[in-house]
């Protein structure tokens, strides 16, 4: 009996250590056609699809904003490191109805996209990457389409969201404690007086 406690063990300890060391492929999808955005993220581990969550064509309720974890960029933006990126691209058609504006707002949309990938690339590793900016001289038109692959091992992910909560509680406990001696020190001086 305890043999075969120990074989279900193994096993299960196999496993846990297969999937927290596999690759987590994410694949962000958006497109942006005139006033409508639709778009996907679908998260694959070996090619096999575990979900897609769909993005747009939802009408947004009214939501209490709560307090963002992210306080502390540097620490979030360090453990970026982990995760790579695949592949990027990004499709732009822009059509004005004057053909300079037009011709003026490619080269504005090209100088965001190249920003933006500078700044990233700052913070993450980026394998691939292509940016497609078509200007449409003959109408009004703005069309976005995105695509992003990023990969990453489901450990790291477990990691980081863990130090990234870890350090928001600490951060909570402390301005707890120090608001409690705060409100202590001065019920201490008001009863003096």
């Amino acid at each position: 009996m305890a043999g075969c406690l120990l074989t279900v063990f193994f096993i299960l300890l196999y496993i846990l250590t297969f999937i927290l060391l596999s690759r987590l492929n994410i694949k962000i999808y958006g497109e942006l056609s005139g006033a409508d955005f639709t778009g996907y993220i679908d998260f694959r581990i070996y090619g096999l699809k575990l979900f897609t969550l769909r993005i747009g064509d939802k009408k947004q309720k009214n939501k209490k904003k709560k307090p963002s974890i992210f306080k502390n960029r540097e620490k979030v933006c360090k453990r970026l490191k982990n995760y790579r990126v695949s592949n990027i691209e990004a499709n732009v058609k822009i059509g004005l109805e004057d053909a300079a504006v037009t011709a003026v707002s490619v080269g504005v949309v090209y100088s965001l996209l190249s920003t933006a990938y500078a700044v990233l690339a700052n913070y993450i590793r980026i394998d691939k990457i292509n940016f497609d900016v078509k200007p449409i001289f003959s109408g009004s038109c703005f069309e976005l389409n995105f695509l992003c692959i990023i990969d990453v091992k489901v450990v790291n992910i477990i990691i980081d969201v863990l130090h990234v909560w870890l350090s928001f509680f600490r951060e909570k406990v402390t301005d707890n404690i120090s608001h409690m001696r705060r409100f202590e020190e001065h019920k201490i001086l008001k009863g003096r007086v």
